[in-house]
């Protein structure tokens, strides 16, 4: 399998309710949003950050993604 190299520059926008409905139901015990960057990156820098969702009901999660550089 060959793997695509090349480099540039990317928006990332999360849908965090989404996201964490899908870690809930393949029983993850945890969801580390670094690890995803950290495969992005791969394939080029990331000039901008957002997420979304209801954050009254995934408060506990903010702190994580502000820290991640989310806006």
């Amino acid at each position: 399998m060959s793997e695509d190299t090349r480099s540039g520059s990317m928006a990332v926008f999360c849908d965090f309710g989404n996201g964490a409905l899908g870690v809930r139901d393949a029983n993850y015990e945890q969801f580390d949003i670094r690890l995803v960057l950290e495969k992005l990156l791969l394939k080029g820098s990331i000039l901008v950050k957002k997420a979304y969702c209801d954050w009254s009901r995934y408060r506990d999660f903010k702190p994580a993604m502000h820290e991640a550089a989310f806006e």
